[in-house]
């Protein structure tokens, strides 16, 4: 799609930078012609500029002791300055002329050539004689040739500085995906890839932000997946603590109630039944990745029954591991509650998994229920055990009943003062 656009851009940059360096130097030379011309114009000007040429060739003679057969000396001289030529008479002969490099062998074998009239002679003054000058400069040529060394070095500056400018702009740009690749590679996929314009490095840079997209989604899910599994096995293990203990009391017999063998038997059914779905839910997010959200389901509300209920299940749980219970519910009246039934045992099952490690059974644990216009309260209060060689949890339990109650609308409070916790559960009624 993008096929060799940097390529034609590259050359269109070029092209440009070439125009206006072109205009900017035929500009530069025809206000550079126009004010040498102006200069030039002025006799004054040139007057001076002679009268210094002769001034530099005197200064030279005499700091040199020359005499007027050194006429190589005088070559020299000439083409050192490069832009004079010099004619020299003694008694109307010609003895020197540096444009067709002549020089007399004496004084009186110089060619017989008067000035040209109207021409001005300087007079010069060698060691052992004075002889008339000619002198042409060819200033206004020596400013020419600075102008256009200026004016070309002004058109290479303003093409390089286009061109230059051009590719500073794509390799910053490169640049700046090499820091993003970077970022990536260190797990920082947060930052968003800006594509800039329609070539080649455009589409990587896109293809780039589209990458980095994929591994931010990927990372993502990994780590969905192991909080999915961390507050699983956090929810798995509660139950099956449970399951352990109703097993304990009839394998061990210890209530002589057949009666009350026979609901534990039927309460340890219930917890292996939970189990299994935990698994199957497990097995469903591992292999179907589904992630954890409010359970589709027709029944995504509770009634007051099925709260009971669980909350008999743990108080249960509770007194058979030799704790005192308080219970307290509302007002026999109707309700339900904005929750899926499987979500609401989870969430009590940790509560009452906190209560069987870390509450003191020498106090009462006491549980109340109540109702308010639009909310069910749930209120578990017990003193913290004293106990040296209490396990520290993870915390897995709480964060995953807070996920859990975010997704329905609902929150938990923990209230911690001194050595008594107070653990609050607050949900919608429907």
């Amino acid at each position: 799609m993008f096929k060799k656009i940097l390529v034609r851009k590259l050359g269109s940059c070029i092209i440009f930078s070439f125009v206006c360096a072109s205009s900017i130097f035929l500009l530069l030379q025809n206000i550079s012609a126009n004010h040498i011309e102006t200069k030039y114009q002025d006799s004054d000007f040139v007057k001076s500029q002679m009268k210094r040429e002769v001034a530099t060739l005197q200064q030279y003679i005499t700091g040199n002791n020359i005499t007027i057969e050194n006429f190589y000396k005088i070559t020299q001289w000439v083409d050192k300055d490069k832009i004079t030529a010099i004619s020299l008479y003694y008694d109307d002969r010609l003895i020197y002329d540096s444009t067709i490099s002549y020089c007399a062998e004496t004084l009186s074998s110089g060619i017989n050539h008067k000035p040209l009239p109207g021409e001005t002679l300087y007079p010069i003054y060698f060691k052992d004689t004075k002889v008339l000058m000619s002198l042409t400069v060819y200033l206004k040529h020596h400013d020419y040739d600075i102008a256009l060394l200026r004016n070309l070095s002004i058109f290479f500056l303003v093409f390089l500085s286009i061109v230059l400018f051009f590719i500073q702009r794509k390799t910053s740009y490169i640049l700046h995906l090499e820091q993003q690749v970077q970022l990536m590679q260190g797990g920082k996929f947060d930052s968003t890839i800006e594509k800039k314009g329609n070539d080649e490095i455009a589409s990587l840079a896109e293809n780039i932000d589209e990458m980095r997209k994929i591994f931010a989604q990927q990372n993502q899910a990994q780590a969905s997946s192991r909080k999915f599994a961390s507050a699983m096995t956090h929810d798995i293990r509660t139950p099956l603590s449970a399951l352990i203990g109703y097993l304990d009391i009839v394998i061990n017999k210890r209530s002589p109630d057949e009666k009350h063998l026979q609901q534990y038997l039927l309460k340890s059914f219930e917890k292996a039944t939970q189990l299994k779905d935990l698994t199957d839910h497990l097995f469903d997010h591992f292999v179907i990745s589904e992630h954890i959200t409010v359970e589709d389901s027709e029944e995504s509300i509770v009634d007051c029954f099925v709260l009971e209920n669980l909350i008999f299940d743990g108080v249960l749980l509770l007194e058979s591991k030799r704790f005192k219970v308080k219970v307290s519910f509302a007002e026999h009246t109707k309700y339900c509650i904005k929750i899926h039934r499987e979500s609401l045992q989870r969430i009590l099952d940790n509560v009452f998994s906190n209560l069987l490690r870390y509450a003191d059974n020498d106090e009462y644990i006491s549980i109340r229920i109540e109702l308010t216009r639009s909310q069910i309260i749930m209120e578990f209060y017990n003193k913290i055990s004293n106990k040296q060689n209490l396990i520290q949890g993870s915390g897995i339990g709480l964060k995953s009943c807070k996920e859990i109650l975010y997704n329905y609308g609902g929150q938990i409070i923990i209230d911690h003062k001194n050595e008594f916790y107070k653990l609050t559960i607050l949900l919608s009624l429907d």
